[in-house]
């Protein structure tokens, strides 16, 4: 006779049909949401490292290639107020380390250079909190956030400055709660609780940029 199959019983961690499982689980101590985890695509060297902000505490980990998950630095925002909801990476123009970028409910955005553990630059110019930020795909020295206070802006790593707002007449209602580049650069499309999408023509900012 043939033996009938077990079925799997519901919670199995096994691939079955689904086509993925779950291999690693990581418990912050931090007892905070974790708002944002992200790889560090800007430097295939840091492939495998990604990156997890949440209360005022930045981590970063390695996947290593035995699948295991290695913890490697922490970050302590010196705020007791932030909140930290986001964060991106670039390298730093001068020596290369990667830059881990993160920013919060206080709207200060900070560079924080992963190899000397210290803060490479503080960005300030949004007046509420920043709920996202993406570095540009053809230049990772320009950032761009996008805020509470209605704006989105772009900055350059390079100089520490703000290059551009997007906000005012054309600009959204209220918050600002994502925003992304095009893969060429030329296009930024924000999304608000204004209920709008808005697609901005960079080709003019981007050629005096880059």
């Amino acid at each position: 006779t043939m033996k009938r199959r077990r079925k799997r019983k519901r919670g199995s961690s096994g691939k079955g049909e689904r086509g993925f499982q779950l291999v690693r689980k990581i418990v912050e101590d931090h007892k905070k949401p974790i708002y944002a985890v992200k790889f560090n695509f800007a430097d295939l060297r840091h492939k495998d490292v990604f990156a997890t902000v949440g209360g005022r505490r930045a981590s970063t980990y390695r996947l290593r290639s035995d699948g295991d998950v290695e913890p490697l630095q922490i970050f302590m925002d010196e705020n007791i107020k932030e909140d930290l909801y986001t964060c991106s990476w670039s390298y730093s123009p001068g020596n290369g380390a990667p830059l881990l970028i993160t920013a919060g409910i206080l709207g200060i955005i900070k560079s924080i250079d992963c190899n000397s553990r210290t803060v490479d630059r503080i960005l300030i110019g949004h007046v509420s909190a920043i709920n996202e930020l993406h570095v540009h795909p053809l230049d990772r020295q320009i950032l761009l956030s996008a805020s509470k206070d209605r704006s989105a802006r772009l900055w350059s790593l390079r100089s520490g400055r703000c290059v551009a707002i997007f906000a005012g007449e054309n600009g959204h209602r209220d918050e600002v709660l994502s925003a992304d580049f095009h893969l060429s650069g030329k296009l930024l499309v924000t999304a608000s609780m204004d209920h709008t999408i808005k697609i901005w023509d960079l080709t003019d900012l981007t050629d005096r940029l880059l």
